[in-house]
């Protein structure tokens, strides 16, 4: 069944199209429109076995859309959208033949589905003309996205192909004005180091071909399963500038985290005037990202770092994904250990070999004297992002060693990269000795910080596993071996010490009490409270 969504309200068509998995339901989501005559012009190509339509729309409403499609004959059922104030539209459009109609603000994932699965047991299946059409359509989706995807890397030769194939494939961009974003979905985070799942990404896709749409042309598609790359160029009457790029890329993030609950950060490239320049836009998007991640920056532009030194080369720089594997590799094994392996010790002394190593010069791209700065300053922002997703202060682990990109910027020698590496690997081992007091391994204390500040929700042993990247059975067993108590009767401690502070200041009632510390059952925190004070809480409480 293939439905179309109509409605002017940007934000209103990107939640419907997150709102349910369409795919999954075997319902095909194909297209949105701001109005009934953008609408018509896809009905006229592709006819949606249903509409989903708002009534209030500039151009063409939705009344005038359903008088259009009847006097066209289309076999389309339509569902009006509406708001509470809006029965009599809604009435005349079930006059007009409307099937059913949706309150705007109690549209939910069950309702829509609902909704769509009772329509189609009424309606015929899908005409395999329709159908031959449909594969037609994805096949040429699949071979832009390919050729798209080809393009970052093509350079020289690309032009000619990209002459030959534009109008083929439907490319909409135009050569002389070319911009690359890239857009991380999920950022590293060792508590979720899963990349995000098929329909998430999707749906991401799905959300950023609507955002970017509606001030530039251009394409989205996947580069990894959590980055998406956008290849955008001026619409007919839109600003081209970085500044307006920025503001869209802007948007896209916000709607990117309100609907999918997602953390996206996004790196821009510059603006290109030739295809076979995509490749360097592109990487000047994942430089501009990667600079950004140091810099705490969410939308991080080539632009605002044209300064820093040997820019170009690290954006030549290959190696950059397997120092990053090697670092969480070292930080999982401190995770356990709770010290930091010899292995982690020996990185000054790779990075100075790295600046005399010609084999990893040119297997990395990068030139003679660059090598140890920009190692360097991959191992530095792999162990930024490391503890930033424990949600560890980056202060705490490196209190001398914490450089902002400015300060980096003046450390660009050999000598001085080496010597900021010296310092980084110090003030990590000096923090997690502090981690050791009482021999504790950081995973333990890292488990500990998460039920202090997580201890009125619903937490298990798995929980808090995954948290910290081990199995349960084997972080069960340590953090008892380390704490002398269960994670449970840890976890009861924490809450029972706050409930002691709640009923200490406030005049809450027990029941009010026993849930903002996580218990659902005001008997059984009695009991617990009880167990393990001594005092029922009341009595507690009039002690005070």
């Amino acid at each position: 069944m293939k439905v179309l969504i109509v409605d002017d309200e940007m934000v209103v068509r990107v939640g419907l199209k997150s709102i349910i998995d369409w795919e999954n339901n075997q319902i095909d989501l194909i297209g949105e429109a701001a109005n009934g005559v953008a609408a018509l012009s896809i009905m006229e190509k592709n006819i949606p076995d249903v509409v989903i339509t708002d009534i209030k729309m500039p151009e063409m409403d939705g009344l005038e859309l359903i008088r259009e499609i009847r006097r066209r004959n289309y076999p389309t059922k339509v569902v009006v959208l509406s708001s509470y104030n809006d029965f009599d539209l809604v009435k005349e459009a079930m006059l007009l033949g409307a099937c059913d109609y949706l309150l705007k603000m109690r549209v939910t994932e069950n309702v829509l589905l609902e909704t769509l699965l009772q329509i189609r047991e009424k309606i015929h299946i899908v005409p395999t003309e329709s159908k031959e059409a449909d594969c037609l359509a994805k096949s040429l989706s699949f071979l832009r996205q390919k050729f798209l995807r080809d393009l970052l890397s093509l350079g020289g030769e690309a032009d000619a192909l990209f002459l030959q194939l534009k109008d083929i494939l439907q490319i909409q961009l135009d050569p002389a004005f070319i911009c690359c974003i890239l857009v991380k979905l999920a950022p590293f985070s060792p508590a979720k180091p899963s990349p995000p799942s098929e329909i998430l990404s999707s749906s991401a896709v799905s959300i950023t071909e609507e955002i970017i749409a509606d001030r530039f042309t251009g394409h989205c598609f996947l580069v990894e399963k959590d980055e998406l790359c956008i290849l955008i160029s001026p619409s007919a009457q839109g600003d081209f500038s970085p500044t307006s790029i920025n503001q869209q890329t802007d948007t896209l993030l916000q709607m990117l985290e309100t609907y999918l609950n997602i953390h996206p950060a996004a790196g821009i490239g510059s603006i290109i005037n030739s295809s076979s320049n995509i490749p360097a836009s592109y990487a000047q998007a994942r430089t501009a990202l990667f600079l950004g991640s140091i810099d705490s920056e969410n939308i991080a532009s080539i632009y605002t770092y044209m300064n820093f030194p040997y820019i170009e080369e690290i954006a030549s720089f290959t190696n950059g994904k397997l120092i990053d594997i090697h670092i969480r590799s070292i930080l999982s094994q401190t995770n356990v250990c709770g010290q930091l392996p010899e292995t982690f010790r020996m990185l000054s002394t790779l990075a100075e070999d790295s600046a005399s190593d010609v084999q990893f010069r040119d297997h990395s791209g990068v030139k003679e004297g660059t090598a140890c700065f920009i190692f360097t300053l991959h191992v530095y922002a792999c162990i930024l992002k490391y503890f930033k997703g424990y949600g560890i202060d980056i202060h705490t682990v490196l209190p001398h060693s914490i450089r902002t990109l400015e300060q980096v910027s003046n450390l660009s020698t050999d000598s001085a990269a080496v010597q900021w590496l010296d310092g980084i690997i110090d003030d990590l081992s000096c923090y997690l000795d502090i981690s050791r007091q009482g021999n504790c391994p950081l995973s333990v204390r890292i488990g500990k910080q998460y039920i202090e500040k997580n201890y009125f929700q619903n937490i298990n042993v798995k929980a808090l596993a995954d948290y910290v990247h081990l199995s349960p059975a084997y972080f069960g067993v340590l953090f008892t071996q380390y704490t002398g108590m269960s994670i449970g009767a840890y976890l009861t401690k924490v809450r029972i010490r706050n409930a002691q502070t709640l009923l200490r200041e406030n005049n809450l009632k027990i029941y009010e009490v026993a849930q903002m510390v996580g218990y659902t059952n005001s008997y059984y925190f009695n009991r617990i409270f009880k167990k393990t004070t001594g005092q029922t809480p009341l009595e507690y409480r009039n002690l005070k």
